[in-house]
């Protein structure tokens, strides 16, 4: 996801200390990404600002060695989804009106009354049986509800802990600020941030 000037500023950095003309002054460089799933981020930016921005438009490119993965280990056990989305990737899936792309009905939860509601039937759609994934059930780790905010992620995440077996325990956090004599006015603002909301369960 790192724009390409942020590599290239690299680049001439390492080629600056180790006084080199080579592409990253002669070191091994190693990057890992998928240009399907992950193009830099452009804050409020069109189609061709994310192209621009990639590494493949930079002078490195030509320079690097591309290592491809063959075979998708996750996918083997859905091979129809894997091979959905790599037809869209390729852009030989088929399309509606204005170039748009029909999901199947089988990726499909219907919109139910209201948004509470249909929360719900998502939830109970991806986790349809909580109990059964416990204990020691590898299946868990490979469903996920993804979102657009945090604020939405804590409120499927809280949605989910109600439905957890067993009895709930809570652990306080301890939130320190950097300067002991803010403790006071900033402790209970610490307390209420939830960053990248992770849901774990044992």
């Amino acid at each position: 996801m790192a724009k390409k000037y942020a590599i290239e500023s690299f680049d001439r950095v390492l080629r600056d200390l180790l006084n080199s003309d080579q592409i990253f002054g002669g070191k091994l460089i190693v990057f890992g990404g998928n240009f399907r799933q992950t193009l830099p981020i452009v804050h409020k930016g069109q189609r061709e600002d994310y192209i621009s921005a990639s590494l493949i438009n930079s002078y490195i490119w030509p320079h690097l060695q591309k290592i491809r993965l063959t075979e998708n280990m996750r996918a083997f056990l859905d091979p129809s989804f894997s091979d959905f989305l790599l037809n869209i990737g390729n852009g030989t899936q088929a399309t509606i009106a204005n170039d748009k792309i029909q999901l199947p009905s089988s990726m499909i939860v219907s919109f139910i009354n209201d948004d509470q509601q249909s929360l719900h039937t998502l939830i109970d759609t991806v986790y349809p049986s909580l109990s059964s994934f416990c204990p020691q059930n590898s299946t868990l780790i490979n469903r996920a509800i993804l979102s657009t905010t945090n604020d939405i992620v804590h409120e499927i995440n809280q949605i989910l802990i109600q439905k957890f077996p067993g009895e709930e325990i809570k652990y306080i956090s301890f939130d320190e600020t950097i300067n002991p004599t803010k403790q006071a006015d900033h402790g209970d603002f610490l307390n209420t941030i939830h960053p990248q909301d992770y849901l774990h369960i044992c």
